[in-house]
């Protein structure tokens, strides 16, 4: 399993959890840090260092 899709099955079941009818506040903030995250990973460029 490469990074990409590991990262990606991280954040679906974030989503799903989110979704969950018990999920709080604290379950939303998790799943929106780890697509920030994700997301902010993509756009550093490993080549400018």
């Amino acid at each position: 399993m490469s990074p990409h899709s590991l990262a990606v099955s991280a954040i679906e079941a974030a989503i799903e959890t989110m979704l969950l009818p018990g999920s709080g506040p604290v379950e939303d903030a998790k799943a929106e840090t780890l697509v920030v995250a994700y997301f902010s990973l993509l756009a550093i460029d490993a080549e400018e260092f």
